[in-house]
């Protein structure tokens, strides 16, 4: 459903999608088998980079990744891959 724009502001509705995916991604994490690690990769720092999340994230094994080099250096490293 589509809402007229006047209702609700667009910075608004980006909050609500970045809540949607860093929920999403908690909820995966919980219903994961408990050995798993998870990465999660965003672009948005301004929205994902505080205490807070961070410490959600880590308590259920999701590595938080602002650089794409960042994320895959670290999946080589979980590989074994040098």
């Amino acid at each position: 459903m589509k809402l007229p724009k006047q209702c609700i502001s667009e910075e608004i509705l980006e909050q609500l999608r970045d809540w949607i995916l860093l929920s999403n991604n908690l909820n995966n994490a919980n219903n994961q088998a408990p050995d798993l690690k998870m990465l999660f990769l965003t672009r948005d720092k301004t929205d994902f980079d505080f205490p807070y999340i961070r410490s959600e994230l880590a308590f259920l094994s999701i590595e938080l990744f602002f650089s794409a080099g960042e994320c895959i250096r670290r999946i080589r490293e979980l590989l074994g891959i040098s």
